[in-house]
């Protein structure tokens, strides 16, 4: 099979969850002997962070796409946009709907390629490969966090561009039993869930007493993912536990990292909780730590999380944190808390405490994170693939 992954943008160099399922999967089906492309027309030039297998061809629009717009184009279209009728208006005047310039492109180089199947990483990859364009390519939409998450576009342009694509999918994958409920608000074709892969291990961190404790947090530095949550909390048990650090991994904006390290330094905490920026080790920072923190307010099937379980660390999450709630069963293989530094703070101090209690929900995690092995998902993934490529020209 030829199979061709599109990703619009947010692709070239990054070090994500998305990220690095494309590049796994491109790896995975290669390997198994399959055609693989992998599209972008990402501003940025060069490899993807996670490597890829020789075998698989990465294609660039980026420089084309620029080329179709220009000024004239870019202007009537930002014009027109913010028109009450704007919709109407694109469709009268196409010249201006520079997402329909760049679908073109895009359209022009699907047909080049000529896939068996595509796979969309995401809605606004969807609209690109779909905006007025014929279904004619069977095409699996990925949806790789919270469904719900992707249909808040407050632009009256993208909302009717998001519906007309969603009306061309073949179908639709969730991560989670849960998100079928919540994609149903939108969406009402044939969804099927398959989880994330997890790269299990036999490599397990240690849970015999030692001088120096590490609360680890994998994440890129931002808003909905709450690391200040994790330092309040931590604030309020630092000075009983000196023998305990925070090391918060992950990319982030230099505003963001000056505000958290702000509240660090307020908090008094400098010796005691760290930036520690990006690692492309994740695993050996992992098997070094003792408890993961996971304060993200919702997440999709976070990889990070899976990750931190796959080597026998008890993790603890938020309640109402999406997936987090689903991987986290509260008092088996971790704790889940309220919103609150206190209640936060509470369930770390639970595992700092115990050294049994951490090893028991460490090794439960582990065990329970096997369903999630690579070969139980590629199966999955490859019998879809057949399954809807066959519907598709039957």
């Amino acid at each position: 099979m030829r199979i061709l992954i599109y990703r619009k943008s947010a692709l070239i160099g990054t070090h994500g969850g998305i990220e690095k399922i494309v590049s796994s999967f491109a790896n995975a089906f290669a390997a198994r002997g399959h055609e693989v492309v992998i599209m972008t027309r990402d501003k940025r030039k060069g490899a993807l962070f996670f490597p890829v297998s020789p075998q698989i061809r990465l294609l660039n629009l980026h420089d084309e796409v620029q080329k179709s717009w220009g000024i004239f184009r870019q202007i009537g279209y930002k014009i027109l946009r913010r028109r009450k009728n704007a919709v109407a208006l694109l469709q009268k005047f196409p010249f201006f709907d520079r997402e329909k310039a760049a679908a073109d492109i895009v359209s022009a180089e699907v047909c080049k390629i000529n896939p068996d199947i595509i796979l969309s990483c995401g809605i606004a990859d969807s609209v690109d490969l779909l905006h007025g364009q014929q279904n004619k390519i069977p095409l699996i939409q990925m949806f790789h966090s919270l469904p719900s998450v992707y249909f808040h576009a407050k632009n009256k342009v993208t909302r009717g561009n998001i519906s007309q694509a969603l009306k061309k999918i073949s179908l639709a994958q969730v991560l989670l039993p849960s998100f079928v409920k919540d994609l149903q608000k939108y969406y009402n074709g044939k969804i099927t869930v398959i989880g994330n892969p997890v790269e299990l291990t036999d490599k397990n961190i240690s849970y015999a007493a030692k001088d120096q404790y590490r609360i680890i947090y994998m994440a890129r530095l931002d808003q909905h993912k709450q690391q200040d949550l994790l330092i309040k909390a931590f604030a309020l048990l630092a000075p009983q536990y000196p023998q305990w650090e925070v090391s918060l991994w992950g990319s982030a904006e230099k505003s963001k990292r000056q505000e958290l390290q702000k509240l660090i330094s307020k908090l008094k905490l400098e010796k005691q909780v760290f930036l520690r920026g990006v690692t492309a080790e994740a695993q050996k920072e992992l098997l070094k730590s003792d408890i993961c923190a996971f304060p993200s307010a919702f997440e999709g099937f976070s990889l990070a999380l899976s990750e931190a379980m796959a080597v026998g660390l008890p993790c603890v999450g938020l309640k109402t944190a999406s997936c987090v709630n689903e991987l986290i069963v509260d008092g088996v293989n971790g704790c889940l808390a309220d919103g609150t530094p206190e209640d936060f703070a509470a369930k770390l101090k639970t595992l700092m405490d115990s050294s049994e209690t951490r090893q028991r929900f460490g090794l439960a995690g582990k065990e329970m994170i096997k369903r999630y092995n690579p070969e139980t998902i590629w199966n999955k993934w490859e019998e879809l693939i057949k399954e809807t490529i066959e519907k598709h020209h039957a």
